[in-house]
């Protein structure tokens, strides 16, 4: 069907019309690629909520010919999964403000809340996986995953605006992830034109991480419902705090760089 270029994951929407048509991916693990995974809360955000968009609209597009499509159903569903994923974002919002209407009215769906737990293993599970098929100090990078998760509950928010993008069919310009060229530890990033400013969707998510956290504390709330609202506010809280203090950094550096620079021409005199 040839290049198109009406999603923001044109390799995506690629890579599923070739399967459709018959061709097979292989996946070669050895081959290595170089990469920059963004060290800025921002940048993240913004190729997360990018990535978001574009596999809704994609999902959008392939998901009938996917079905009619003469693939297996184990195959189908997985696909289907796949390209709507990020529709766990929205859903995760809805959650949260709905909880204490469904309090209110003592709905039955409260009784479901507790074996939502079993949905949640599949993250951590995934990225367990991943790390044993390394072999290369599993153990130590699995430590991580606590953040991980607060990360991926975090921008939620951000990702719910994307996915509402896409489902209203609102185009947007590619917006390409900075990257900084860090290859260290002590690399840093604030001084690079590159550099995003501060997203005012961080006000939104503090204020989702205090409603959360006001759930618990004020209302009486069913107790199966009270461990996911403190990981909501946790990982809210995680991605704002961290945002901020980011752009606190980046605005520290702005504010010597004029200095150093009349320090040097006074020095050149």
């Amino acid at each position: 069907g040839g290049w198109r270029a009406d999603t923001l994951t044109e390799d995506l929407d690629l890579s599923y019309r070739a399967q459709l048509r018959g061709w097979r991916i292989h996946y070669l693990p050895d081959v290595v690629v170089p990469a920059e995974l963004p060290a800025q809360v921002g940048a993240f955000k913004r190729q997360q909520a990018r990535w978001a968009q574009g596999s809704i609209q994609t999902a959008m597009r392939l998901v009938g010919p996917l079905v009619r499509s003469d693939q297996p159903w184990a195959v189908k569903l997985e696909g289907i999964i796949h390209l709507t994923g990020y529709l766990v974002h929205p859903l995760m919002l809805a959650m949260v403000l709905l909880t204490v209407p469904l309090n209110v009215r003592q709905s039955w769906v409260l009784a479901t809340t507790p074996w939502l737990v079993v949905a949640a293993v599949g993250p951590p599970l995934l990225y367990a996986v991943a790390e044993l098929s390394t072999g290369r100090q599993w153990i130590k990078h699995l430590r991580a995953l606590p953040l991980l998760v607060l990360l991926g509950t975090g921008i939620a928010l951000s990702n719910a605006r994307a996915v509402l993008n896409a489902i209203l069919g609102r185009q947007h310009a590619f917006q390409r992830t900075p990257k900084f060229a860090l290859r260290d530890m002590g690399d840093r990033w604030v001084h690079s034109r590159y550099a995003l400013d501060l997203d005012a969707l961080v006000w939104g998510e503090l204020g989702m991480a205090a409603f959360a956290l006001a759930v618990v504390i004020v209302s009486r709330v069913d107790q199966g419902t009270v461990p996911w609202m403190l990981l909501y506010a946790a990982g809210f809280a995680y991605v704002a705090v961290v945002s901020l203090v980011q752009a606190v950094e980046r605005q520290r550096w702005l504010a010597r760089r004029p200095k150093s620079g009349a320090r040097r021409r006074e020095g050149t005199r």
